[in-house]
């Protein structure tokens, strides 16, 4: 990051991302002070924002927070940007200042706190975050009132800015220490962040070490989950083994029924044929047989009374189907 004073600066530089941001504040100091900040990037850019100063109402204060939305909203590329403002105070912070702040533990010469300092932390953040990512980025002073059309319409919205309704003041230190996470995580230096490096003094950020830490323990949470989720689905499922359960009742053997058949009766014919019903199913069938009626009607009832009571509940036309069914069931498991 640069800092120039360059009071020619009118026109974007070629190849470069160019805005203006300014901060306004009417009766700066006073207990009844109201603050904007602006950000100009042309003539009716959609682009173009008007905010009032979250917080304390100071000029200072607004001119560091109008270059924080240009880095916060200004989509992160290798195209260098050239953020243009008329405040000598914010460029001397980064140009100047910020080197002594941080080996004096963000003391002033004076031993005195540093105004502002957890706003200018997170700028830092911000700004080592871009220089991290490989973007080059230039501060310019740019004289506030000299006619310049985009110092001039970043004031506008500024004053604009004031006009609009309090906002409540932002966790600075919070968005300072989140920045930091991610730029240490794009370095792939989460274990290893150097605490003087591009001024990414982690462990002076108040809880920044804690929210650093809990942050990698979410991390490690989530890699974790994802991986015993992953080690789940690729598990081949039990399956057990299929086991088949006939309810087919035991045939009768032949030599029983020959032993209790009364024997063949003379008006019999040497096949017998007839249809039958099963609930709603009607089936045709026919039943070859060397027996008789009575022959058929004497093992039914054998059969019959050797079966559970519940069986009763049949009709004899049920019960027959049923009989001549499993016997015809069982020869084809049986390969016959």
């Amino acid at each position: 990051m640069r800092g120039t004073d360059n009071q020619k600066a009118a026109s974007p530089r070629k190849g470069w991302i160019t805005v203006y941001c300014d901060g306004a504040c009417k009766n700066n100091g006073k207990a009844n002070a109201i603050a904007g900040i602006g950000v100009w990037w042309g003539p009716k850019d959609h682009r173009n924002a008007a905010e009032r100063c979250p917080g304390a109402q100071t000029n200072n204060r607004a001119e560091l927070i109008a270059l924080i939305r240009v880095l916060e909203t200004v989509p992160r590329s290798k195209t260098p940007l050239m953020i243009r403002t008329d405040s000598k105070y914010t460029i001397d912070c980064f140009r100047e200042w910020i080197a002594k702040w941080r080996r004096n533990g963000w003391k002033t010469s004076k031993g005195e706190p540093v105004k502002n300092e957890s706003i200018i932390r997170y700028l830092d953040a911000l700004l080592a975050e871009r220089s991290a990512s490989g973007q080059e980025i230039e501060l310019d002073y740019v004289a506030g009132h000299k006619g310049h059309e985009g110092n001039e319409g970043a004031d506008r919205l500024a004053n604009d800015g004031c006009l609009l309704p309090k906002v409540l003041d932002q966790d600075w230190n919070a968005l300072e220490a989140q920045t930091r996470q991610r730029t240490a995580k794009s370095r792939s230096l989460l274990d290893d962040v150097d605490p003087v490096d591009a001024g990414a003094v982690v462990e002076t950020i108040p809880g920044g070490r804690s929210m650093l830490a809990k942050g990698k323990e979410k991390a490690v949470e989530s890699e974790t989950e994802i991986t015993n989720n992953a080690k789940i689905q690729t598990q081949p499922i039990p399956i057990p083994p299929v086991q088949l359960k006939w309810a087919a009742y035991e045939p009768i053997p032949d030599s029983w029924l020959l032993e209790n058949s009364p024997g063949p009766s003379p008006a019999s014919s040497a096949s017998d044929s007839f249809s039958f019903s099963f609930g709603s199913a009607s089936t045709s069938s026919s039943i070859h047989s060397s027996t008789n009626e009575s022959r058929h009607d004497s093992e039914f009832n054998a059969v019959r009374d050797s079966f559970e009571p519940a069986v009763d509940a049949l009709t004899e036309e049920e019960l027959r189907s049923f009989f001549l069914e499993g016997d015809d069931l069982t020869k084809e498991l049986d390969g016959d």
